[in-house]
């Protein structure tokens, strides 16, 4: 199961959690990218995100098939990146995956978080 959002809303990791949960499941885990106060020594108050969203969402699509294809075990793969305003502490970006084994899970979940710039480019 693939749940893959662009939204102005806040990210509700509880609601995403449930999404990728299943019963061969015995592990979930997530990243979330959250905006802080600081950049370069300089004070941020909030972040602003824009995209054009049926590319952005045909981009996370194409990240959850490739990591499907690497990672088939892999149950519930959820991936959502707000646009808008984003305060201090609130999330930009939250991927959830699960998988029967948290090796798998650990290893997209932070494959994903550390490459996101990349994978991100052309949003």
């Amino acid at each position: 199961m693939d749940f893959i959002e662009i939204t102005a809303d806040k990210i509700d990791v509880a609601a995403l959690t449930e999404k990728v949960a299943h019963p061969s499941c015995g592990a979930i885990a997530s990243f979330l990218g959250v905006s802080r106060d600081n950049f370069e020594e300089k004070k941020v108050i909030q972040l602003e995100y824009e995209a054009y969203q049926p590319m952005a969402e045909k981009t996370l699509r194409s990240v959850a098939a490739q990591v499907r294809e690497r990672w088939p075990a892999l149950v519930g793969v959820a991936i959502v990146h707000r646009i808008g305003s984003v305060p201090i502490g609130e999330a930009s970006v939250a991927i959830v995956i699960s998988s029967p084994h948290r090796a798998d899970a650990l290893q997209v979940s932070c494959l994903l978080a550390f490459d996101w710039n990349c994978t991100c480019e052309h949003m």
